[in-house]
């Protein structure tokens, strides 16, 4: 993600710059001006403390969350791409389940002891509709971040062979400047 300054996220969020900033400093993050940059892990910390104020405000914590996109594009209609252009909104909603802390602190749980043999029943018996939906619910939402932590790693790799490729770029200047200024003027 990009880092933004105050006033940005507050233009973005559709909120007063004054209220953002009052919620910043609720946050106890240091951000005071409209150009402070917000980095990511700073707008994390807002969002943790916002969730946790609108779940004290209704006494339970958040069960879900809806994530929206909005991208706009241009595209030019007619011949040669020299027609009319034509704004082209796109919008995208998805909606991921939260787990229970205590469930995500459980973990794996042993395995059940061999059961004696019980009659046969039919599967349907066995498993209601509602446990396979909660199954396949659950199978999303571990995709679903298994996803996430994949884009989040690809991110981070990305981010550090940039650095690397700057910092090889420094190098690179430097031992040229040294070379211009160690090399003889002609007179």
């Amino acid at each position: 993600m990009v880092d933004v300054t105050v006033g940005q996220l507050a233009k973005t969020l559709k909120l007063p710059s004054d209220h953002l900033r009052n919620l910043i400093r609720q946050a106890g993050l240091p951000h005071e001006g409209d150009e402070d940059v917000l980095s990511d892990a700073h707008k994390t910390q807002l969002l943790v403390f916002i969730q946790g104020q609108q779940s004290e405000e209704r006494g339970e914590p958040p069960k879900k969350i809806a994530l929206r996109q909005r991208n706009v594009s241009t595209l030019r209609a007619g011949k040669g791409g020299r027609g009319a252009a034509v704004t082209v909104v796109t919008r995208g909603k998805k909606v991921l389940g939260i787990r229970s802390p205590t469930a995500a602190r459980a973990g794996p749980t042993a395995p059940p002891a061999p059961a004696q043999e019980a009659p046969a029943q039919p599967a349907a018996q066995t498993t209601p509709a509602s446990e396979v939906r909660a199954e396949q619910q659950e199978a999303d939402q571990q995709a679903a971040e298994q996803q996430v932590a994949t884009e989040q790693q690809v991110a981070a790799e990305q981010q550090v062979a940039e650095q690397q490729v700057a910092e090889q770029q420094v190098a690179e200047q430097q031992v040229a400047e040294q070379q211009v200024e160690g090399s003889p003027q002609p007179a």
